[in-house]
């Protein structure tokens, strides 16, 4: 497997789970929501991805604590991940046509 392959792999995963976070969010389960968002921040950490772990981060926060509402502005928030997400995808992608 080539780091071009790993890296399309993990933008995939962190893709799958930022989707996720958004899903359960619409569907106003937060508690998934932060789990998701944990999962983002971990991910990103462990790849070196500090940018997006910082997003994720910021996400956790406004999400609040268990059981809790979100703090105004966590929708915002989600979408920045997402754009920063859509970089990673769209990288490894340009490399391979380079």
């Amino acid at each position: 497997m080539t780091l071009q392959d790993d890296q399309t792999l993990f933008a995939t995963d962190v893709a799958a789970e930022a989707l996720a976070m958004n899903e359960a969010a619409l569907q106003r389960d937060f508690d998934e929501a932060r789990f998701r968002a944990r999962m983002v921040v971990g991910k990103a950490y462990g790849e070196g991805c500090f940018g997006v772990a910082a997003m994720a981060a910021r996400i956790v926060d406004a999400l609040g604590e268990p059981g809790t509402t979100p703090r105004h502005g966590y929708g915002e928030l989600m979408l920045q991940l997402a754009h920063l997400i859509g970089t990673l995808v769209r990288e490894p992608l340009q490399q391979g046509t380079a």
